[in-house]
């Protein structure tokens, strides 16, 4: 990012500090989540872990939207750059993913298998990554924006009311 950046201005063009400020707390963010300091500590907690994923999923992501990395790419490279999703995919991965990681087999899973724990932050980036990219595209409505911001929440909400609220252990593994 940080070489682009550079590009751009020997090239010539001018690229936003706050861009750049967005972008590299992103990574900072990120870096701090998923190090093994936290990864520690979410192993022993489960409100840690949820903190993780949640910085993982709701912080980084809008972060890195905002540093417009692939404008950035295409700016060092004199071309059109985008992958943003069409709102159902950006949606149905955002919502869906987190459900899916959130299974106590898929979960129970994760926490035993490093790669799998790995790839459980990897998905919940790259959900956040769509969902925020595709809010941010500017292609929706206000009122249809508004709606698909909206609509994601509860289905968030809920995950956090069935942890809470369900009087079964939901994760044996934060029992002890």
């Amino acid at each position: 990012y940080l070489a682009l950046v550079r590009r751009v201005r020997r090239q010539g063009g001018a690229w936003p500090a706050a861009r750049t400020a967005a972008f590299v707390g992103a990574v900072v963010v990120l870096a701090v989540a998923t190090s093994s300091v936290a990864d520690e500590a979410s192993r022993r907690s489960l409100a840690w872990h949820m903190t993780g994923q949640m910085a993982i999923l709701l912080l980084v992501p809008p972060a890195i939207v905002a540093g417009r990395p692939l404008r950035l790419v295409g700016q060092a490279l004199g071309r059109r750059v985008s992958l943003t999703p069409s709102p159902a995919v950006a949606w149905l991965a955002f919502v869906g993913i987190q459900w899916a990681v959130h299974i106590p087999a898929v979960f129970g899973f994760a926490l035993r298998e490093p790669v799998a724990y790995g790839l459980m932050h990897w998905l919940l980036l790259a959900a956040g990554l769509a969902f925020f990219a595709e809010a941010g595209a500017g292609r929706l409505h206000p009122l249809a924006l508004a709606l698909y911001v909206a609509a994601a929440m509860p289905t968030t909400d809920a995950i956090g009311l069935w942890l809470m609220l369900d009087p079964r252990v939901v994760y044996p593994h934060y029992a002890g």
